[in-house]
């Protein structure tokens, strides 16, 4: 299972792949906190990049965390993916 770090690093990849485009001078560490939902231009990516990271971290997004605000931060985020990887692999 991946750390936070990991998964943060990953989220990028992963966004950059599908489009979104975080800038390099907010991602100079992985300290400094984003708000990922100002790199989101519409629900058609927010929903594309939603699937991607179900692909991508092999969990499932559960309806309650289909929000917009869920992307508020990359910390925010990487918790989320966090514990969803948790759950999955402690149901395994």
């Amino acid at each position: 299972m991946r750390n936070i770090s990991e998964i943060k690093s990953d989220i990028i990849k992963v966004l950059y792949s599908n489009g979104v485009l975080v800038s390099d001078v907010d991602m100079v560490d992985y300290q400094t906190d984003i708000d990922l939902s100002e790199y989101i231009e519409d629900s058609i990516q927010f929903i594309t990049v939603i699937i991607e990271l179900e692909k991508e971290f092999v969990v499932e997004w559960p309806d309650n965390l289909l929000l917009i605000d869920k992307f508020s931060s990359l910390e925010n985020l990487a918790s989320v993916i966090y514990e969803l990887q948790t759950q999955n692999w402690s149901e395994a």
